[in-house]
């Protein structure tokens, strides 16, 4: 088999894919169209439905202000979203690259390349004389990097690098410190507080269009719930608060964070080849230990009634050292997991709770689902809001919650079954959906159908727009990257999937 011309690594032979005489074209994942055309769907009949059955104090004026506030910060994005689902695409051939994005078509020869590199906010630039380009989340991204390495041969660079980040490796020449960002955390709050006052009254302000529009509020809330009935009026407020609740759910989750970091604001954490330091400053307490007294390093609960699973633990023979809202945590956790294993610590940073342990490396099967507190959360959000508006929707057909003066439409039929078949699909994953690997392949059930795939049936997987995507020459698996313990079966793809052509996520 012949080698690539790209100065990577030799590998071995069942994995090394040159891909000089292969067409690889990737464009914007299924999954943004589909989004686009439901949030387009859903937006329209909600302005539908306000358009012709509007609550009784709307006039003409105040329904054209709020079916424009609806057009400009709903149909605009999603007819933005739709227009890049069809446009984007990116072509690497033989002679060169070709792409597209919201205007017409560009190409560049091999020649032509530039640079190419990775920056910080997690992009992947390619610059040609004929202009540049965003990888973005595209179908094949592995594949076009891949691609874009072995052919781009005159281009000022070898391999994707990080640009624009001096901190671009996790070699030390001396020690790095790293300290809780409180500014950071500051700024956190400071917006989900925000989004919870302000948002709602945006929303208020925006439909009634009066500067005494709280006051106008509870005039017609009281109005309603004598006329029509509580539930009419309570899911009124309740949509009216609802950007509100969303924000104060972030907020709750984050408030745990952000009172760790103000009750340990002078604490700092040191890192050096030889091992690692942590010091309080407020007090002058400090723990060392050289790496190779390190016993293990996990993800734990944070204190606070909101249980949120970012403290970081490091045990040490020395004593424990507990960190969080650090800034720059992504390269510290990097860097204390590198160090680790040069001394036989062969982990990744785990969840050390009961139940949701890592699969051992000796079981040959292993069930992989979408049963994790993140899950649960969005689920019970989910299922108290469609509960509440197909609750109110019902009581109205039934006649206890219709209004006297006029008759409503079926337009809120429109709204309440998109909601109940999202919420019907998160419980049939949450409840059904699993991913199991075994020494033969990797098989997706979903409760009443399943797809497998042998290891050396593989012929590509990737990471796009959030979701695992394994490929064969006649079957497709994908899952989302919620999934638990994602990297273990990421890890397990790698290793076992010879004879893809992509070599790594």
């Amino acid at each position: 088999m012949s080698t690539s011309s790209s100065s990577e690594p030799s590998e071995p032979d069942q994995r090394s894919h040159p891909l000089t005489n292969e067409i690889v074209i990737g464009r914007q994942p299924r999954a943004i169209l589909w989004f686009a055309v439901f949030w387009l769907i859903f937006w329209i009949t909600s302005s539908i439905a306000l358009t012709y059955n509007p609550p009784p104090t709307f006039g003409r004026l105040e329904r054209s202000l709020f079916v424009g506030s609806f057009s400009l910060f709903f149909f605009l994005p999603g007819l933005l979203w739709l227009w890049t689902a069809i446009r984007v695409c990116v072509i690497a051939g033989a002679k060169g690259l070709q792409w597209r994005g919201m205007g017409g078509w560009l190409s560049a020869d091999w020649s032509q390349v530039r640079s190419y590199y990775h920056t910080p906010k997690n992009e992947w630039r390619v610059e040609t004389e004929n202009g540049s380009f965003t990888l973005h989340e595209l179908t094949h991204r592995v594949l076009l990097k891949q691609a874009i390495q072995e052919r781009a041969k005159w281009a000022d660079v070898t391999s994707w690098e990080m640009k624009g980040e001096p901190r671009n490796t996790l070699d030390l020449t001396e020690p790095e410190t790293f300290t809780i960002n409180r500014k950071q955390m500051r700024e956190y709050v400071f917006l989900l507080v925000m989004g919870c006052v302000v948002l709602p009254l945006l929303l208020l302000y925006t439909s009634i269009s009066r500067w005494d529009a709280p006051l106008v509020l509870y005039q017609n809330l009281e109005q309603t719930w004598q006329t029509i009935g509580p539930w009419w009026a309570l899911g009124t407020l309740f949509i009216y608060l609802f950007p509100g609740l969303v924000y104060g759910v972030l907020l709750a989750f984050g408030w745990p964070l952000a009172q760790f970091s103000r009750q340990r604001q002078g604490e700092s954490i040191t890192v050096s080849p030889e091992g690692i330091l942590w010091r309080d400053a407020t007090t002058g307490q400090q723990i060392w230990s050289p790496w190779k007294d390190v016993t293990d390093y996990h993800f734990d609960i944070l204190p606070g009634w909101v249980k949120t699973k970012n403290l970081h633990v490091v045990k040490t023979t020395h004593g424990e050292i507990q960190f969080a809202g650090y800034n720059g945590s992504v390269r510290l956790r990097a860097l204390i997991q590198k160090y680790c294993a040069q001394h036989s610590l062969q982990l990744e940073w785990e969840n050390k709770r009961d139940g949701e342990r890592s699969p051992r490396p000796d079981e040959t099967s292993q069930v992989y689902n979408y049963r994790s507190s993140e899950m649960r959360a969005m689920l019970w959000l989910a299922i108290a809001y469609s509960f509440i508006i197909s609750g109110i929707l019902v009581l109205g057909y039934l006649g206890w919650l219709q209004p006297q003066e006029r008759d409503d439409g079926d337009s809120p039929l429109f709204l309440v079954i998109p909601l109940l078949l999202g919420t019907a699909w998160l419980v049939w994953t949450y409840y059904r959906f699993q991913i199991i690997t075994d020494e033969s392949g990797i098989t997706q059930y979903n409760g009443r159908r399943s797809k497998f795939i042998a290891w050396a049936d593989i012929t590509e997987y990737e990471s796009v727009f959030g979701r695992f995507i394994v490929r064969s020459p006649d079957q497709t698996i994908r899952c989302w990257s919620s999934i638990s313990h994602r990297k273990k079966l990421q890890e397990v793809i790698r290793e076992r999937a010879v004879n893809s052509k992509t070599r790594d996520w």
